[in-house]
This record gives structure tokens, C-alpha cells and sequence, in this order.
């Protein structure tokens, strides 16, 4: 699993894009002002992403491989949905990988 690190604003989703272009892999996003977002910094980068997908909107008949973009966001939306707010979590530093890109 490919996992990029970093503060805010450090191009974690530009690096994500990167990513999305060499493996061509779509990016999941919360909500579609992100999307278009991704969509116009691929443009930006000069680079061919796999159109973006938008949870809940983007239903899939079938398993697709995905690359979440801003997963502590995207994690919070979901729980929220379910009733719950999520105010800490823990990240086994084991499962980081080789394929671990910091930011």
C-alpha cells in the first residue's frame, strides 16, 4: 500500500497525483469542489489522471483500486455520517511500508 506523509500543504496531493498518473489509479475524494481541484493541478502538472472519484456519488459496481486523498478528512466525514467524531486515532508505525513517501 502507497502512503504519502506530510504537514498541510506540503504537496501530499500533488505527489497522490503523481502517483494516480504513473499507476493510473483514481483518486478518491470526499466531495467534488476536491475533485475539481485535483482535476485542474493534474492539468497544471501537464499530467493524465484517471478522472477523480467522489464517495457516495461515484457508485461502483465492482471492487476498484483507489488512492484516498486526505485520509484523516475523509475518515472523519465517514464516522461523522455514522453519528461519531473521531478525536484521536493511532497508526501502527509497522504498516508503514516500503512504499511510504514523506513529504
Amino acid at each position: 500500500m502507497i502512503k504519502i506523509i506530510g504537514g498541510r500543504g506540503t504537496g501530499k496531493t500533488t505527489k497522490l497525483i503523481e502517483v494516480s498518473a504513473r499507476e493510473n489509479i483514481p483518486i478518491l475524494c470526499v466531495d467534488k469542489t476536491k475533485k475539481y481541484h485535483i482535476m485542474e493541478r493534474a492539468a497544471e502538472m501537464g499530467v493524465s489522471i484517471p478522472t477523480p472519484l467522489v464517495f457516495k456519488e461515484d457508485s461502483l459496481k465492482a471492487h476498484v483500486d483507489v488512492l484516498v486523498d486526505d485520509l484523516d478528512f475523509f475518515l472523519s466525514c465517514l464516522f461523522e455520517a455514522y453519528g461519531y467524531k473521531i478525536k484521536g486515532y493511532t497508526i501502527s508505525k509497522d504498516d508503514l511500508g516500503v512504499e511510504l513517501y514523506e513529504i
